[in-house]
């Protein structure tokens, strides 16, 4: 993974501010005003993502593209070439293993 990303560099894409208006819709029922500053201002608080197996299974079902992946509270912003190619809400932080959340781990053995 490249350990020399420098976050005023990141292009934002497309793909990206769609993302995120679309999750701050669901909460707000309003499109953001500014949402490439606001994407720029949560990322440049964000910290990069350790690695955990869901993030890994991502790379790998992405023919192990080089990609590195931030977090600032439940948002992950995914970088691929200097460019921020998405962003999600996280699914399967360290309180879940893959997708299936570990309280519900002994209801399923």
């Amino acid at each position: 993974m490249n350990d020399s990303i420098n976050k005023a560099n990141i292009r934002i894409s497309e793909h990206a501010i769609e993302k995120y208006c679309i999750e701050i819709r669901k909460k707000k029922k309003l499109k953001p005003d500014e949402p490439e500053k606001e994407i720029r201002k949560l990322f440049e608080q964000s910290k990069r993502e350790p690695m955990n197996a869901g993030l890994l299974t991502r790379i790998m079902n992405n023919d192990f593209e080089e990609t590195t992946f931030f977090k600032k509270g439940k948002w992950r912003f995914v970088i691929c070439n200097n460019t921020m190619v998405t962003i999600e809400i996280d699914t399967f932080s360290d309180t879940t293993i893959g997708y299936i959340k570990k309280k519900n781990l002994n209801k399923r053995r």
